[in-house]
């Protein structure tokens, strides 16, 4: 791909942070969706090339007796672990040459209460060929 800022070809960073907006740890536990957006830049001068957005759902914790979940019962501080890490990886075709490369994300939470002891953990993923991000320039 040619760089507009650079006018040659050059090769992708593929190693950019993904930017996503946090939810809070009530959010999580209820189940929500969480919007993360990844980039291709260019190698030589930063200039994003093509990005890749994600939606990923995240499953809300199981309701206990009463339709509420076991830390309702304490309202105890709850902290949140949220990790969204890019992933990527190739397919080995028999010939490298045709070998396909896909990006994605993976996003790891996980919420606790100290007080009483409530734990609740998801983990989600998804990625996309590179060839099917959407270009930028």
């Amino acid at each position: 791909m040619r760089c507009p800022d650079c006018c040659k070809f050059v090769s992708m960073d593929t190693e950019t942070e993904p930017e996503f907006d946090e939810p809070s740890a009530e959010d999580v536990i209820a189940g929500c969706t969480v919007d993360v957006r990844i980039t291709n830049n260019c190698a030589d001068c930063g200039t994003e090339l093509k990005e890749a957005n994600f939606s990923l759902e995240l499953e809300g914790a199981e309701p206990g007796d009463g339709e509420k979940t076991p830390h309702e019962k304490c309202k105890g501080e709850l902290t949140l672990d949220f990790v969204c890490e890019r992933s990527d990886r190739s397919d080995s075709a028999k010939n490298p040459r045709y070998a396909r490369t896909f990006y994605g994300v993976e996003v790891t939470v996980e919420v606790k209460c100290e007080k009483c002891g409530f734990k609740h953990n998801a983990v989600v993923s998804d990625e996309c060929q590179a060839s099917g991000m959407d270009e930028l320039v």
